[in-house]
């Protein structure tokens, strides 16, 4: 995604109307290339997608033979570009070396016969933010497709040292790197719309071919137009081949032991449903499955090395499991030693289990299917494919948009609670509505009846587009009542979105790959009935022995300690792993790991206290500290140079009378977010202030949406552990017009000042005089396009991306609005939420436990676990670091890392004082007051500020501080 401001909407119509076109002979001097902005404007203009192409072009004769581009013989090249041409590099001669990750070059080509071309690149990834790469490429005056104004060619990764052993006999993943190499990849979709490389039609003559860099360094060897390949059939696979012999060798191979991935998150993980899993252990956390959830997405790959013992024909078999989607297959393609060796690998089908299957590659009649390999290693890869339903699926999420459009014209007439006795005339108000209707509703029973016949199913499958169509069918007979419908409507639109989502998906789990022989006896893939039986009994009687809060077991180490996290296991487990991995080998100190839900001050009184504590809730550390239950960490003499790996006020919230009590293990803070295809329709320019933002906010709530400002509700326990930090809009509305929240000793509250009575009456107004929602589901209702701007954490941009794709390259995330200040700079100072890690005054091992501290907050360690529990929970477990360097190891494009990192530098922490839990209770108290109460503003602060302060007086005098 780029983000930079839209143009006007009349240059973006006639750039669309230039640039999405079909690709005939041009004048090399007419093809020229677009900025970033002017691309970004080509996708909202919603051009043509690439099954409207295929549907157009895709039964033109293929090209015959290839074309090579020659790299060096450019036409043009964007001043930004900052090409290089390099005479040798890792092997290759005469390379391109694009290391600015932006600007374009073109090239002018002769294409000897007209037909349908793929595009292939051999590149080489150079070391950057660890993020796919991202190209364009424009044909002649424009791009074919909007799919080609940016595509991914991806980076290889492997785990450094494989599977290891903590000092608990525990499995744990190590650290997972690049593979740097040189790799042939085609253009082809990243979203699953097609299985296949992208093709592109071209008719004979001269033409002008643009390539564009979009964020990632990286060298070209060689780009060219390539024909198709088509793939023999397996009857005349073994005419090339020869007779199959029978044999009985057979050898299983670990599939958790990869040779090759293409994403660094797909891990092994732990299975104990059966004993038959290899490896198998009751006791110890055994790494013997890979894929799941983490091996889902279109695209994904992972590869294996084999080795067979002479030349002949070989069965393949996986024990696998695939109980993610009822009733659907998973697909995968099949490629030996970098190639689909038959059609009939293309797409391989993986039913539906509860339990665990053996699939042997099969022909469509059930019967195993042979490959021929020479004697000696071969390299074997799965890839996630969509399979014959990618057309189908790339159909319905157009639709899943057409309907959204359709409900966003009918929302916008009635509002989100039409009134009863009102005839809206929606038909006549929208005069295409019921013919859009009939359209999407012919197009979606079509789509029914295709996705029916494919799976050759008589299961209930897609059961929601019957429910739509039956909706559609009776408000187009009854279009008087579209207006009370909206919301069950809007439901099922999000039903189908997310249906299709799961069509697209492809989530598969391995446990082993047996390559053998015809006549080879292949391991048995379940227990028994007795064998079941017995595992759940031991199963149960170890649950009594084990110790599972205790993660890497106890230390043997002389020097050790004892760290406690205060999160879930997936977290501790890749914590453990670290420790395993990085700290014990680089310290020769020992780590005991617990996971621990219990009160850190109650193990102090009681003599029970870790020697670290990490994942603290914002609050807490001063509220220890005051009982003397922390360590000072600026006692340590190189204090300030771990200080540095944060922003300048991360340690403001863990700082009392000078001394420093916690170091940021975590950090968030607010971003805005705008459905910009919406904004550009009614003519809203993204705020830059909150003038700019109540001014949208009034255009967008007169055509009946809504924006998104966020309240969090505080509990009684929660006004501790979550801290004064970011739960509203409050502290960035104080803190831009200069105010703040303490006085200077941190004595009283400063929430009596003219800047705090103004920023809590703006706020609390901004729910009983500006009518915005005060609880609502952000992801729905951005998704849906009901709140087209809203401000919410930033790390909710992951959920949107990875599970609303069909508004993929309509929205950004931006720096929420500011306030002008008399210099005319706009402040968007505002709060910010996070955790911290701590060492508490009772441990015997102060150098050591701070030898910990800093590992755990420094830039290489939470770079590995930023990464390494985003591998685990996928992207929408990215992890909100506080470490600065290691925001840049994290898959932020270009873009969207500058502008976290600008809206990071201006968080303005807030400190927290004795007795400031009351201050996070008592503001949400008098803003209830007036939100529910119709209190006076004014009143209502001042009335709740003498409880603080009193409870503040009262916390000195208990612990002496005055």
């Amino acid at each position: 995604m780029f983000y930079k401001k839209a143009l006007s909407f009349g240059l973006s119509a006639l750039i669309a109307a230039a640039v999405f076109m079909p690709m005939g002979q041009v004048s090399a001097a007419e093809g020229r290339s677009y900025t970033k902005e002017e691309i970004e404007t080509l996708l909202l203009d919603k051009g043509v997608t690439y099954q409207s192409y295929l549907d157009k072009f895709g039964k033109s004769e293929y090209a015959s033979d290839s074309i090579d581009i020659a790299l060096s013989d450019y036409s043009s090249a964007s001043a930004d570009s900052g090409i290089e041409f390099t005479d040798s590099f890792e092997g290759r001669n005469n390379v391109l070396k694009w290391e600015s990750g932006k600007g374009s070059i073109g090239y002018d080509i002769n294409v000897p016969q007209s037909g349908l071309y793929n595009i292939c690149f051999s590149y080489y990834p150079l070391e950057g933010s660890g993020n796919k790469i991202e190209l364009g490429v424009q044909i002649d005056d424009g791009f074919p497709y909007s799919e080609l104004t940016s595509f991914s060619l991806n980076r290889t990764f492997n785990s450094a040292k494989g599977i290891a052993k903590d000092q608990a006999g525990n499995d744990y993943n190590t650290e997972q790197i690049e593979i740097f190499s040189w790799r042939d990849m085609y253009a082809q979709s990243d979203s699953g719309v097609s299985d296949d490389p992208f093709l592109i039609y071209l008719e004979q003559g001269t033409h002008r071919i643009i390539l564009y860099s979009h964020n990632e360094p990286f060298v070209l060897s060689s780009v060219k137009l390539a024909a198709p390949q088509k793939y023999i059939g397996y009857d005349e696979y073994l005419k090339k081949h020869g007779a199959v012999e029978n044999g009985d060798w057979g050898k299983l191979y670990e599939a958790e032991a990869t040779a090759l991935k293409s994403e660094k998150n797909m891990v092994a993980s732990t299975d104990r449903t059966s004993t038959k899993n290899s490896p198998y252990s009751y006791t110890k956390n055994v790494l013997n499955v890979i894929g799941g959830s983490t091996w889902k997405y279109p695209g994904q790959w992972l590869e294996w090395e084999i080795e067979v013992p002479k030349d002949g024909y070989y069965e393949l078999s996986f024990r696998y499991k695939q109980s993610y989607k009822s009733g659907l297959n998973s697909h995968r393609r099949l490629l030996i030693d970098g190639s689909v060796p038959f059609s009939e690998a293309e797409i391989l089908n993986f039913g539906y289990s509860s339990g665990w299957e053996n699939y042997t590659v099969s022909d469509n009649g059930g019967e195993p299917v042979f490959f021929f390999l020479t004697k000696g290693k071969h390299t074997l890869r799965l890839e996630a494919v969509v399979g014959q339903l990618g057309a189908s699926v790339s159909r319905l999420t157009d639709l899943v948009a057409k309907l959204n459009e359709e409900y966003r014209k009918c929302l916008m007439i009635t509002g989100s609670d039409p009134d009863i006795y009102r005839d809206y005339n929606l038909d006549a108000e929208i005069p295409d509505l019921i013919d859009t209707f009939k359209a999407i509703c012919d197009s979606l029973q079509n789509e029914y009846v295709n996705i029916k016949n494919i799976l050759n199913s008589d299961k209930d499958i897609g059961d929601i587009i019957n429910v739509l169509l039956y909706q559609l069918r009776d408000m187009i007979n009854s279009p008087s009542t579209i207006p009370y419908r909206l919301d069950s409507f809007s439901s099922n639109i999000g039903s189908l979105s997310s249906w299709v989502l799961e069509l697209k998906e492809q989530p598969l789990m391995l446990d082993y790959i047996y390559v053998s022989q015809s006549q080879a006896k292949k391991p048995a893939v379940n227990d028994s009935f007795f064998g079941a039986v017995l595992r759940e009994c031991r199963s149960f009687i170890y649950s009594f022995i084990a110790d599972y809060s205790n993660i890497g077991g106890e230390s043997a180490y002389e020097k050790s300690i004892n760290v406690w996290v205060n999160s879930g296991r997936d977290q501790a487990n890749v914590l453990n792993a670290m420790i395993n991995d990085m700290f014990i080998p680089e310290t020769n100190i020992g780590v005991s790991l617990k996971i621990t839900s219990a009160s850190v001050i109650q193990a102090y009184l009681s003599g029970n206290a870790p020697d670290v504590s990490i994942m603290l809730g914002r609050g807490q550390p001063v509220n220890l500290a005051l009982r003397g239950a922390l360590y000072d960490l600026t006692e340590f003499s190189d204090f300030s140079k771990a200080k540095a790996e944060f922003q300048n006020t991360a340690l403001v919230p863990y700082t009392l009378n000078g001394a420093v009590y916690a170091l940021p293990d975590s950090q968030k803070f607010y971003m805005m977010f705008c459905r910009k295809d919406i904004l550009r329709e009614l003519g809203i320019e993204i705020p830059k202030t909150w003038d700019d933002f109540w001014k949208a906010t009034r255009i967008i709530q007169t055509n009946n949406m809504d924006v998104g400002l966020p309240y969090t509700s505080v509990d009684a326990s929660g006004a501790v552990d979550s801290g004064m930090g970011s739960r509203n809009i409050f502290s960035a509305l104080l803190l831009q017009m200069g105010g703040k929240f303490y006085n200077d000793d941190l004595s009283q509250t400063a929430l009596g000042t003219g800047e705090a009575l103004e920023a809590f009456e703006t706020w609390t107004n901004i729910y009983t005089k500006k009518s915005c929602p005060l609880t609502y589901n952000f992801y729905n209702r951005f998704r849906s396009g009901s709140m087209p701007l809203a401000l919410a954490v930033y790390t909710d941009y992951n959920q949107i991306a990875a599970a609303a794709p069909e508004i993929s390259g309509l929205w950004e995330m931006v720096s929420i609005p500011g306030t002008v200040q008399e210099d005319g700079s706009i402040s968007i100072a505002q709060g910010g939420a996070g955790t911290a890690a701590v060492i508490l005054a009772s441990t015997n091992s102060p150098n050591e436990a701070w030898t910990f501290l800093k590992w755990w907050t420094g830039t290489e360690a939470q770079s590995r676990f930023s990464s390494d529990i985003e591998a685990v929970l996928g992207v929408a477990g990215r992890y909100a670091t506080a470490n600065v360097k290691a925001m840049r190891s994290l898959s932020w494009t270009n873009d969207e890392y500058e502008r976290l990192m600008y809206s990071w530098s201006q968080v303005e922490e807030i400190p927290e004082a004795p007795g400031g839990y009351y201050l996070t209770r008592d503001l949400d108290n008098a803003f209830r007051d007036v939100v529910y109460n119709s209190r006076n503003a004014r009143e209502s602060l001042l009335s709740w500020k003498l409880s603080v302060d009193s409870e503040i007086s009262r916390k000195r005098e208990e612990f002496g501080l005055d």
